[in-house]
């Protein structure tokens, strides 16, 4: 039986004195498309951060690709992250280098060292994300939804198990949201974990996936709900 890359076990999760989350668990598996979905402030982006351990885990079991989070030893943190592609809400592009620039940024400070190999990969992911021939555009040059494509081709430079994905469709319209959905199922598809934030769920009913609200501090499947539509916008 495959082990979850994701597996979180009676966990809390606190900032400060205040809880976040209590009581979660949760278990994923390769290829799994997820959306955590709940109101403005009520945990979401917190969650996704326990995961590369920038919001630390207070108690209870949490484990993710093969990582103990409460026990994680300091020198082991970067070697989790390198594991994981992250895409944030601002895209946080350099807007003062080029896309191959950008890109090829992150193969360098994760080891890659030949330039052949290097340019290889940035075309194979601007392939993927659809974005080729904007390597020598800066972020400014390209709409909100190009520099979306651009911060997923990033997150998956270094071919990622679990992909997280923060409120990806907030600033973008509904024929360019659909499009970042297509490719985050196709990912998923590919064999990829993809865990994303969203509120939007007309576009989570029409992509699949699993689906976990947050309210009232827990984390709740409601899965079967949102396909039977018995919960509305």
């Amino acid at each position: 039986m495959e082990k979850p890359l994701v597996d979180y076990k009676n966990v809390e999760i606190r900032q400060g004195n205040r809880v976040i989350l209590q009581n979660v668990n949760l278990s994923l598996n390769s290829g799994d498309l997820v959306y955590l979905v709940g109101e403005v402030g009520s945990g979401k982006s917190t969650f996704l951060q326990t995961l590369y351990q920038e919001i630390p885990i207070q108690s209870g079991i949490a484990e993710i690709l093969g990582y103990r989070l409460n026990q994680l030893r300091e020198k082991d943190l970067p070697k989790l992250r390198q594991k994981l592609g992250i895409v944030f809400q601002d895209f946080k592009l350099l807007p003062d280098r080029t896309i191959h620039a950008n890109l090829s940024f992150v193969l360098e400070v994760t080891g890659w060292q030949k330039w052949a190999a290097i340019n290889q990969r940035i075309d194979e992911v601007l392939e993927i994300v659809d974005m080729k021939g904007s390597e020598d555009k800066y972020p400014y040059e390209l709409s909100g939804g190009e520099q979306q494509r651009i911060a997923i081709a990033r997150a998956i430079l270094n071919r990622p198990a679990i992909l997280l994905v923060d409120e990806p469709t907030g600033n973008l319209d509904f024929i360019t949201g659909k499009s970042i959905f297509t490719l985050l199922q196709h990912m998923a598809k590919e064999g990829t974990l993809v865990i994303m934030a969203t509120h939007n769920l007309y576009l989570v009913r029409e992509f699949p996936g699993k689906v976990f609200q947050i309210k009232s501090q827990t984390l709740q499947n409601i899965t079967e709900k949102i396909y039977v539509r018995e919960i509305k916008d």
